[in-house]
């Protein structure tokens, strides 16, 4: 029998500035998450060479459970972190009906 993916998945969006500090840090949180089968985390540098950047951003934010911000000054500066999370017909931040965790970072 096939057994379902039950896992909670994650989104992460961040400023690449930030990556070192928090993500990192993050991940390590969420590592007995991940080996119990819980959870799974995404973030962009899982996009492979020659994949559709946009479109693979897209898709996990659309399949994610909960998505979490990491807020900082970077990350307000980054127009392509605000617009992941902004939709073309779409005026409010982050549209998504998903859980939402946001971490200041400031």
């Amino acid at each position: 029998m096939e057994e379902m993916n039950n896992k909670l998945k994650i989104f992460i969006s961040y400023s690449h500035h930030d990556e070192k500090p928090f993500v990192e840090e993050f991940k390590k949180h969420l590592a007995p998450l991940k080996d119990k089968g819980l959870v799974e985390e995404w973030y962009d540098r899982k996009i492979l060479p020659g994949e559709d950047y946009q479109s693979k951003i897209d898709y996990n934010l659309e399949d994610a459970d909960i998505i979490c911000l990491f807020i900082s000054a970077n990350f307000l500066d980054s127009p392509e972190a605000v617009q992941q999370l902004s939709k073309p017909d779409k005026n409010c931040l982050c549209p998504y009906k998903k859980r939402f965790f946001l971490y200041p970072a400031l």
